[in-house]
């Protein structure tokens, strides 16, 4: 006799009870609630894992499948939400991995929250790189990020301050009350200020004490948000100096191959340059073979745009710096340029 959908849902609830639970909690992680553990998803989850369903999918397809159940704990995310938790499933392993490094650059860990997961495999579904992300992260999840370092005390050291501006206020209430009694006699007003005084100073020096601890743990974490920080961006740094030494060098070696080229050509194997060639080099107060060949392998414009502003500076022979001139023409003259003087410059012809 076959089974009802009911009674196979049961017995494949037996059946993976361990994943399921594991299922509930990561489900309940990104969408950021506390899904109960009814027989219905029990059963609807276990038939989704008999059937071949990857947990990544199930927890996908459960504000669509398991509606009721969110119905239960405040209603169905938002799409917002949902988008997130199926790309966190997605990237589930690269989201890992990515957590692992921030890790590491930043020296310290951050909570591997159901908002981080779904921030982070949101930004990787839309093409951000993985350094790109890592460089975004004590921003982007600030909350995170604080938690990790140990917490801001900031808002607590404000609510310290502030009890000790109201103990302050209801003091000076009391103190007007009694002075502003005109049956009480200057005895008794002397005592009565004082006994006040004394309730109120006992009360400030205990909040004061609380403040104290907060206002230490504060400059502990302004100090390791600080070192943090400045780890990260030693390490970037690093990594993009790198990377800029890799992107020279095979310039460098491009220049070299389009050399020896020319030498090819010339038939005598060395370093030949035509008579205009020499001349526009001759121009730029250029001797150095490289650099010449660093120098025509640009445009024209940038030729005369070198000609008539750099000939004259120290570095002019250096191969690197014509390539940062090079850049800054591209990057800050030329679009700052006005039409006309372009035309003037013969920039863009």
């Amino acid at each position: 006799m076959a089974l009802s959908d009911y009674e196979y849902g049961l017995q494949t609830a037996q059946q993976y009870t361990p994943q399921i639970a594991q299922i509930l909690s990561q489900a309940s992680n990104l969408y950021g609630v506390n899904l109960p553990n009814t027989q219905g998803i029990q059963n609807l989850i276990g038939s989704r894992l008999a059937a071949g369903k990857s947990a990544g999918d199930i927890i996908s397809e459960l504000p669509q499948s398991a509606p009721g159940e969110f119905q239960q704990v405040g209603g169905l995310p938002n799409q917002d939400v949902i988008y997130g938790a199926q790309q966190a499933t997605k990237y589930g392993q690269q989201i890992s991995d990515l957590l692992g490094q921030a890790q590491q650059i930043y020296g310290t860990q951050f909570p591997s929250t159901g908002g981080l997961s779904r921030l982070i495999g949101s930004r990787l579904s839309v093409g951000r790189t993985p350094l790109e992300i890592l460089q975004e992260l004590p921003t982007a999840a600030a909350s995170e990020f604080t938690t990790g370092l140990g917490g801001d005390y900031s808002g607590k050291i404000g609510q310290g301050i502030e009890r000790i501006n109201a103990l302050d206020r209801r003091r000076q209430e009391e103190i007007d009350n009694v002075n502003n009694n005109p049956w009480i006699v200057e005895s008794i007003r002397r005592a009565r200020i004082a006994q006040i005084d004394d309730k109120y100073d006992l009360q400030k020096g205990a909040v004061a004490k609380e403040l104290a601890l907060y206002q230490d743990q504060q400059e502990f974490f302004e100090k390791r948000r600080t070192a943090s920080l400045k780890q990260a961006q030693d390490y970037f740094d690093a990594l993009a100096k790198a990377e800029e030494e890799a992107r020279k060098e095979e310039e460098r070696a491009r220049r070299e191959e389009e050399r020896a080229a020319r030498a090819r050509s010339s038939g005598d194997g060395g370093g030949s340059f035509t008579k205009v060639e020499r001349r526009e080099a001759q121009r730029a107060g250029l001797t150095d073979p490289e650099a010449i060949e660093a120098f025509l392998s640009y445009s024209p414009e940038f030729q005369g745009y070198f000609q008539r502003f750099y000939s004259k500076q120290p570095r002019r022979n250096d191969p690197d710096y014509i390539e940062d001139v090079y850049r800054h023409y591209l990057e800050v003259y030329k679009p700052s340029l006005k039409p006309e003087e372009e035309e003037e410059l013969g920039i863009g012809l």
